[in-house]
């Protein structure tokens, strides 16, 4: 076994100071480098891509966009979560754009026109995908921070489920995670 040496580079270190960069290095460097958007690499420790796969695999990009197990880093909700949402709003804003009596119909209406008109199932198609999509990126956050994803059924209960959204909204996106490990991963 062998004794860390500090102050001392590695050889991953070494590659980064003489140009070079290797797929994981900024993952898995002890000092915090910084990306071009401004988030430190720690912010993308979550993401783990030696153990989950990478994301060049379509694996990885499954588990990264529809997997409840692991955790997730704050920079890795946001790098997902900012591109769904504005899709999710597309496709919301075409519907209720092209069919705008869906507003002012009931909620069975609305249930009517997306599951029993064919045009209603072309929007389906991609609500589907992105809401479980949101699911997977809320209890992976929840995870990051000690808690159960179980947590996220709150959001069921009406008026509950509007000051526990703004809770989810601030602690997942803002709040740091546990570090270390934890009972999720």
């Amino acid at each position: 076994m062998e004794k860390k040496q500090f102050g001392r580079r590695g050889p991953e270190q070494q590659a980064r100071s003489s140009g070079s960069f290797t797929a994981n290095s900024a993952y898995t460097s002890s000092t915090p480098a910084m990306s071009p958007s401004g988030l430190s690499a720690g912010d993308f420790d979550a993401l783990d891509f030696a153990s989950n796969a990478s994301v060049g695999s379509p694996r990885g990009v499954i588990w990264l966009l529809f997997g409840f197990d692991g955790r997730l880093g704050r920079g890795a909700y946001w790098m997902i979560g900012i591109p769904r949402f504005i899709v999710h709003f597309v496709v919301a804003a075409v519907l209720f754009t092209k069919h705008p009596e869906i507003l002012t119909g009931s909620l069975m209406d609305f249930g009517m026109f997306l599951f029993g008109a064919t045009e209603g199932l072309y929007y389906l198609a991609p609500l589907v995908p992105l809401t479980v999509c949101y699911w997977s990126l809320e209890s992976r956050r929840i995870h990051d921070r000690g808690h159960s994803a179980l947590w996220l059924m709150l959001l069921f209960m009406p008026i509950v489920n509007l000051v526990y959204g703004v809770y989810l909204f601030v602690a997942n996106g803002f709040f740091a995670g546990t570090p270390g490990r934890n009972e999720f991963g």
